[in-house]
């Protein structure tokens, strides 16, 4: 008998001629056991070496892990010292050409000729404006504003009611570029029969009596088929029936503001307000149903509105459906909505603007098909705002500034359009302008003996005195003064255009398209291809004048505070200033300045006591309102609470900024933080630096480094010119006579 060498199994030596009996225990039993024992033993060890294994594994991740993070962490080292150096290499450059700063004043816009290219600071400040208007406009038709002569339907211009006084009267026809219609033109003024009694022709006045005067009760002002067609390119702005012999300000509209009758909204830096309050996704408004639907890749923004007010909606991108309706109440599942606009057309439209009358609620509904980013896109930064212009994005219940850096060409998105045939050539850009500002448009062209077309101005927003006419072509660089007409940025389809003979083969090319700053003559400066840097900073709180933001301590400051009037406040009846006609109520607001300067949106400001006015004033630490007894029905503390309750449910609330006596201080947030400290160290372009913000309401002020090259050529300049004038008899005659002048006066 023997056994196996490793498991030591018990075997039969020469089992075919071994007559041993068969030992089933020790043969089979046993051998299976230590079989059995060796299995368990194997699993074992294979349990330790899978464990050992994946604890390998483990550890050899680990270090591959430890290797790319320390390969990583090298590349940021390398990177960062890379920065570093290209920083340290700045500063030297900027050290050297920081030898001379210069300050600019706090301006809306700011033009610098002289920088050196390095780095300096641009700062960004509250400021406030508010159109006011004297009321001394009598005629109150403003159906013709905005309407090119040309399209008047007959000659009869104008129409309105009157309620003269005995006096001298006088009108003129004004239109946007400040001009007026000169000849051709009167107003005839009428009694309740349709008589007419009096007659102002142009550039003349007329008298009226007392009983005249009383007799008037509207006029109707005309003009014939010779003063059409002499000013049928002209953009009327509107007419003005004023007292007095000659009228030689400028147009006005009707009603004096601000008041009750004709409030006049503050506008300040983050006075565009983002009004969305609420955003829905996967909800539409099926105008089939007139209820809310459940649709995919969709969004929906609502937004509470005032009413007699012009409504912007911008977005960012662009969708397959736009739709914007109204409502007087919160747009809901069971909530009828008007439709104001749907555009299922266009699918890069990204704004529209209406003027809601009296609704009191907005829903913007947005689709998109398409991929998944496509779907994203059209549901981005939904922004809701008050007024005629769309303005940078902001976050829901906050406003925005766009900084605009350009150097010396304000053109940007240029199109050129080189074609042949007549009107084949066309050049547009987009561009943005400040009302009533010069500028001049320059281009390059190698034709000649063809016109150059300024299109219409209304869409382009820039006029020419000339009227479509440019100028003749000579193949050399050509340029026209320009005035702007509104204020904002400007992209349209009309631009320029070539105009070439009808038969005409040749090809109409322009190049280096420029727009610039007027620079006080009519010749365009050398083409400079466009420079810029864009900059958007969220506002929020509106910032007027003394507000600013400390960068420092990380906060908007606010100096200025507002009151919205709603009939809750805690009024109180002046006794010895309040009368039978007219009451005054007072409330204390505390942290105000003591008898500051206050503004209203709906009440002129008086700083001292008048008798007869409506107005809004301070005294001590209270805002005080002066009222006409007839305007609220009485003179009780009540009827004033009710007026003022009334007006803000009718969404007409008036609304008072104060000065605060301590600042409030909001913490900035990390997107503005981000922004400010870019404009902390701004870059400047080397030369001509043109700084603008789009919603032209913020102050700004640089300091910035100079260009020491152009400050010597500019000194050696004028001491050129003082050697010339020296070097002439003349002069050195008349220096010899002020010394000598001098010494007598000297002597005695």
């Amino acid at each position: 008998m023997s056994e196996t060498t490793n498991l030591k199994l018990f075997k039969h030596d020469n089992p075919s001629t071994n007559t041993n009996q068969f030992d089933v225990d020790k043969a089979l039993n046993q051998n299976w056991d230590k079989l059995d024992n060796f299995a368990v033993d194997v699993n074992d060890k294979v349990i330790e070496i899978k464990d050992n294994t994946e604890e390998l594994q483990q550890k050899t991740g680990q270090i591959e892990e430890n290797i790319l993070s320390i390969e990583k962490g090298q590349t940021n080292q390398n990177t960062e010292i890379k920065n570093l150096q290209q920083e340290v290499q700045e500063l030297e450059q900027d050290i050297q050409a920081n030898a001379l700063e210069e300050e600019t004043e706090q301006a809306k816009s700011l033009k610098i000729t002289d920088a050196s290219g390095a780095r300096g600071k641009l700062s960004i400040l509250g400021n406030d404006e508010q159109e006011t208007r004297e009321g001394k406009n009598l005629w109150n038709d403003t159906s013709i504003e905005n309407k090119k002569v040309s399209e008047l339907a007959n000659t009869q211009v104008s129409t309105s009611n009157l309620a003269l006084t005995e006096g001298d009267y006088c009108f003129k026809l004004f239109f946007k570029d400040n001009t007026y219609m000169q000849t051709n033109i009167s107003i005839q003024l009428k009694n309740a029969a349709n008589t007419t009694l009096k007659t102002i022709n142009n550039q003349s006045s007329v008298t009226l009596t007392a009983e005249e005067a009383k007799q008037i009760v509207s006029g109707v002002c005309w003009t014939n088929s010779t003063g059409l067609a002499d000013y049928a390119n002209k953009t009327i702005a509107g007419l003005m029936l004023v007292k007095g012999t000659t009228l030689t300000d400028g147009y006005e509209k009707y009603g004096a503001s601000p008041s009750l009758d004709y409030p006049s909204p503050i506008k300040c830096l983050g006075s565009n307000i983002n009004l969305v309050t609420e955003v829905l996704n996967n909800l539409w408004y099926s105008t089939n149903t007139n209820k809310f639907i459940t649709t995919q890749n969709t969004v929906s923004a609502i937004a509470e509105i005032p009413q007699n007010a012009n409504i912007t909606i911008n977005k960012k991108n662009g969708g397959n459906r736009f739709a914007v309706m109204t409502s007087y109440t919160k747009p809901q599942l069971d909530v009828d909505l008007t439709t104001i606009f749907i555009d299922n057309e266009n699918p890069n439209r990204k704004t529209y603007t209406f003027k809601n009358t009296d609704k009191k609620w907005v829903w913007v509904g947005v689709q998109n098909g398409g991929t998944e980013e496509d779907k994203q896109k059209a549901i981005e930064e939904i922004k809701i705002e008050e007024g005629e212009t769309a303005t940078s994005y902001s976050p829901m219940g906050q406003g925005s500034t766009e900084i605009k850096q350009y150097n010396k060409n304000l053109a940007e998105s240029i199109e050129i359009f080189n074609t042949s045939g007549q009107f084949g050539t066309m050049c547009i850009a987009g561009y943005t302008i400040k009302k009533g500002e010069k500028y001049i448009i320059s281009f390059d062209t190698p034709n000649s003996g063809t016109d150059c077309y300024l299109q219409d101005s209304r869409e382009i927003k820039l006029s020419y005195d000339g009227g479509y006419y440019y100028t003749n072509l000579d193949g050399t660089r050509k340029s026209i003064v320009v005035t702007a007409t509104e204020t904002g940025y400007f992209r349209s389809t009309k631009g320029i255009i070539l105009k070439r003979t009808n038969d005409s083969k040749e090809t109409g090319l322009i190049s280096n398209f420029m727009i610039e700053k007027w620079n006080g003559n009519d010749k365009a400066s050398d083409y400079e291809e466009t420079k810029k840097n864009i900059f958007n900073i969220d506002i929020q709180q509106e910032m007027l004048t003394g507000d600013y933001f400390d960068l420092e301590t990380k906060e908007e400051v606010h100096c200025n505070g507002k009151a919205i009037l709603n009939g809750t406040e805690a009024w109180t009846k002046s006794g010895t200033a309040s009368t039978d006609n007219f009451a005054m109520f007072y409330t204390n607001r505390g942290n105000i300045v003591s008898s500051g300067e206050v503004k209203s949106n709906a009440l002129k400001y008086v700083k001292d006591y008048q008798t007869q006015d409506t107005y809004v004033t301070s005294v001590g630490e209270a805002i005080n309102i002066r009222i006409a007894t007839e305007i609220i029905g009485g003179n009780t503390v009540e009827l004033f609470k009710t007026f003022l309750q009334n007006r803000y449910n009718e969404g007409k609330a008036i609304e008072v900024y104060y000065k605060r006596s301590t600042p409030a201080r909001i913490l900035l947030t990390a997107d503005q933080i981000e922004v400010l400290e870019k404009l902390n160290k701004l870059r400047f372009f080397e030369g001509t630096n043109n700084i603008i913000t789009t919603e032209d309401i913020a102050l700004l002020q640089a300091i910035y480094p100079v260009n020491l090259k152009n400050v010597n050529n500019k000194m050696q300049e004028e001491i050129d010119e003082i050697k010339e004038l020296l070097s002439t008899t003349q002069t050195s005659a008349m220096l010899l006579d002020n010394l000598e002048q001098d010494l007598i006066k000297e002597v005695e």
